[in-house]
């Protein structure tokens, strides 16, 4: 992280970056562990969280891996239900210009394996398909995680 006009020094804005992973770690907590309902969550914040996490988590994952557990893996989770959210919403539609957002930003989706040429409505399927998968395993993967925590 470089310095910032923001802050005096390196040592605050890493403080203060650590501080966000944490709030959004604190946040996350309470629906990893199963306490609080994961899909009302996900209609509530949703947008917010990822939105946030676009920007704090990529370096969390990076540079800091040893906090932030938690929101690690809501923020994983949600990227895929959100991916799942808008094939869903461009396969019922048919329109032509979420095709053309999947073509522009196929660098960004989770686990898409074709070219842009290849985007269309049964490569989408096929997609939604994996990420169904991808949504299982990640479900499971929290729930070993809240079980190992739980010990």
């Amino acid at each position: 992280m470089g310095k910032s006009k923001n802050y005096d020094n390196d040592t605050d804005a890493m403080n203060e970056y650590i501080k966000m992973i944490e709030v959004m770690d604190d946040f996350a907590y309470p629906i990893i562990m199963g306490y609080a309902s994961e899909e009302g969550s996900f209609q509530s914040v949703a947008r917010q969280y990822y939105t946030y996490g676009n920007f704090i988590m990529p370096e969390a994952f990076h540079n800091y891996k040893n906090i932030g557990a938690n929101a690690k893996l809501l923020y994983r989770l949600w990227r895929i239900r959100y991916e799942i959210i808008i094939i869903d919403n461009t396969l019922k539609n048919n329109d032509e210009n979420w095709y053309n957002i999947f073509r522009e930003r196929i660098d960004h989706l989770l686990c898409y394996e074709g070219t842009k040429e290849d985007i269309s409505e049964s490569s989408l399927k096929k997609y939604r398909n994996k990420l169904d998968i991808k949504l299982k395993e990640m479900q499971k993967e929290i729930e070993v995680f809240r079980n190992n925590n739980l010990k």
